[in-house]
């Protein structure tokens, strides 16, 4: 089924109205903006079967992001080079939460654009990029994101200069 672009931003529209009702601190990234600071990115595609058990285990994440940066609200960017990640994915991964993350689900068309930048170092997808407080993409990881390598992209962005 083909669809038309008036007919895609409505699904977009009301996909941002049901995830503002369901997890109030999610948004969805401009287009050509650049990744936000202080935030884990999870970029993936629905095609990617690693990629959607990412999305299940996002409570883990959050919790083991929370504990690195000492922040209770850490931020993800949920950036799916294909087309967003349905907001009740979102609410239904962190039903749990006792106090909900913040949650930024980028435009295909920024997830495309920041995955293309950071391939080289990603080989692939799934893979994880991390943002320093400027929002500039310090540390990069291939493959579905754990606990360990949660820990890694910290440290490599908050390494002390020698």
């Amino acid at each position: 089924m083909v669809q038309t672009a008036t007919s895609i931003r409505t699904c977009l529209a009301r996909s941002l109205a049901a995830l503002a009702l369901l997890c109030p601190h999610a948004l969805l990234a401009d287009p050509v903006a650049a990744p936000p600071p202080n935030a884990l990115i999870l970029f993936g595609a629905h095609w990617c079967a690693p990629c959607t058990g990412e999305l299940r285990d996002l409570g883990t994440i959050f919790v083991r992001l929370g504990l690195l940066t000492g922040d209770p609200k850490p931020q993800l960017v949920l950036a799916w080079i294909d087309r967003p990640v349905a907001p009740s994915t979102v609410a239904r991964a962190l039903a749990t939460a006792h106090d909900p993350p913040r949650v930024v689900i980028a435009a295909p068309a920024a997830a495309s654009a920041w995955a293309e930048a950071q391939m080289a170092d990603a080989h692939g997808l799934p893979f994880a990029a991390m943002t320093d407080r400027t929002g500039t993409i310090c540390a990069v990881r291939a493959g579905a994101v754990q606990a360990a390598t949660i820990a890694d992209l910290w440290a490599n962005c908050h390494r002390q200069p020698e």
